[in-house]
């Protein structure tokens, strides 16, 4: 049931903020909900807010880069904590 009425609105949403499945998919994968979306569509007095589908681009591209530095890192860091660990043999 729960379900069904999530897919309904992930749909309204789809059509009212005329989206497309790539940029659905991105929504969903970021954690977005459905009213959220609906909550940050720009009218006509919010002319500085960018349209949903960029907006949730823009936050994907963000949360890759983040996701991507991290990684860096740790991979980095487990570099150095093995080299340290040859030292000390």
């Amino acid at each position: 049931m729960a379900n069904k009425k999530k897919t309904e609105e992930w749909e309204y949403v789809k059509k009212k903020c005329r989206l497309n499945d790539k940029t659905i998919s991105m929504a969903k994968e970021l954690g977005i909900n459905p009213r959220t979306i609906l909550k940050n569509m720009p009218n006509e007095a919010e002319k500085w807010k960018a349209p949903v589908d960029q907006w949730i681009e823009d936050m994907y591209e963000k949360a890759k880069t983040k996701a991507a530095k991290k990684a860096k890192n740790r991979e980095r860091e487990l570099k150095e904590a093995s080299k340290k660990g040859n030292e000390n043999l």
